[in-house]
């Protein structure tokens, strides 16, 4: 399979380093030209002197040259997905990296004080969204080493957990971000990734220890083992949609009120999606439950998260995972990664067969695309293109990962 994967990757490096940055329509670091510049990065390491280092350069250019003539879809945003602090995130690296010097420390500084004020601003709304919420500005800010913006970000995360038994609500108008989300993209999968991530570093511990824990037992309760279905009101995605474990999400008319599962109120509504995928899934809690019973050294956790995997892991056709692509948001490469992350936790070599299973389903969707050679520029983005696969797949090949380029997906 690694021959395989080598074709993919070399006939993806001739159009990626042809590409123009102009040509992609989005500028965003998940997908468009910032996701771009970060591939390059990670790429460069292993090509040292590379023309992935001019790949960076251009696209930099091609985003400032906008910001200037004021044409930037990224000034006119103030989230972690598609604003100003995707450009952050990479020009922190191309520092650290020192592809660039420090000239550009002064427009990050401005970035990071935005962010900040955009995460207070997000939390009293009730954004706690990953791509498009608070959570999403603090994990920037800490991945740009802003950490007093992230103590004081923790802290009102904190009192707004303290104050609603920890059931993080999103107050949006879409069904699928908003309520209680399950997920990473959107909803209380990120808030722990993201306050593991913080605690690992020293930050706050007291209290992002408390929220992972308080949110995790409360996300747990929601299992479909928990609750009582013939009480509640459920929507599925789609026609006999897999009764996967956990819901995709929880809304309700009244979210002053405290939801349980044994909840007969007629005005909630439990989501399911029937998916596996790195967005919003089953897998994703069984990373989650792996990561903090390793980390927080809960025992308990590692049992259900043991439990579920075995459940999770037999689902691989369409019917079982609705999966229908290679992408990274809810494609066959997510997956893949997760179960990567998973083998890397336990050792257990069940879960790196797993691994390879969705590395292969991986291969087989790339190699289609790339013999009919369907390519355009806005192909060329992390989470719903083929840069985040082709990453994934590296990974595979070179039996090493580019360690660091899957923070962005919190894992």
């Amino acid at each position: 399979m690694k021959d395989r994967i080598a074709d993919i990757l070399n006939t993806a490096r001739e159009f990626i380093l042809d590409c123009d940055p102009e040509k992609i329509q989005l500028e965003n670091i998940l997908n468009g030209k910032l996701g771009l510049a970060l591939y390059a990065v990670y790429m460069s390491r292993e090509e040292p002197d590379s023309p992935y280092l001019m790949k960076v350069a251009t696209v930099l250019e091609s985003i400032f040259n906008e910001i200037s003539e004021g044409t930037s879809d990224l000034t006119a945003q103030s989230s972690f997905a598609d604003g100003l602090p995707g450009l952050g995130y990479v020009l922190h690296l191309v520092m650290k990296e020192k592809i660039l010097g420090e000239e550009y420390q002064e427009q990050l500084a401005v970035i990071n004080e935005l962010a900040y004020g955009n995460a207070l601003k997000m939390l009293d709304a009730q954004s706690f969204d990953y791509f498009y919420g608070a959570i999403g500005l603090l994990f920037y800010l800490h991945a740009t080493e802003s950490y007093q913006y992230c103590e004081e970000i923790i802290t009102k995360v904190h009192s707004y957990g303290v104050a609603n038994n920890f059931f993080f609500y999103n107050n949006t108008d879409d069904s699928y971000t908003m309520g209680i989300n399950f997920g990473f993209a959107h909803g209380s999968g990120a808030i722990i990734a993201v306050m593991l991530s913080l605690y690992e570093s020293g930050i706050e511990r007291e209290k992002t220890r408390d929220i992972i824990l308080n949110t995790l037992e409360q996300l747990l309760q929601f299992r479909r083992s928990e609750i009582d279905v013939e009480r509640i009101k459920v929507l599925d995605t789609r026609e006999n949609c897999f009764p996967s474990i956990f819901p995709y999400n929880i809304m309700t008319e009244r979210p002053d009120l405290l939801i349980t599962p044994e909840d007969g109120n007629s005005t909630n509504l439990y989501h399911y999606s029937g998916r596996v995928g790195w967005c919003n899934s089953d897998l994703g809690m069984v990373y989650l439950l792996y990561k903090t019973g390793t980390d927080l050294s809960v025992e308990k956790y590692i049992h259900i998260a043991e439990e579920m995997c075995a459940a999770t892991m037999m689902r691989k056709n369409f019917a079982e995972t609705d999966i229908r692509d290679y992408y990274i948001c809810h494609g066959t490469s997510g997956v893949a990664m997760l179960y990567k992350k998973i083998y890397d936790i336990t050792n257990n070599p069940i879960h790196q067969q797993s691994y390879h299973f969705w590395i292969n389903a991986t291969t087989d969707y790339m190699e289609k695309e790339m013999k009919i050679l369907s390519f355009s520029p806005d192909k060329l983005n992390l989470l719903t293109g083929w840069l985040g696969a082709l990453l994934v797949l590296y990974g595979y090949k070179e039996s090493k990962e580019l360690k660091g380029w899957d923070k962005i997906f919190l894992v």
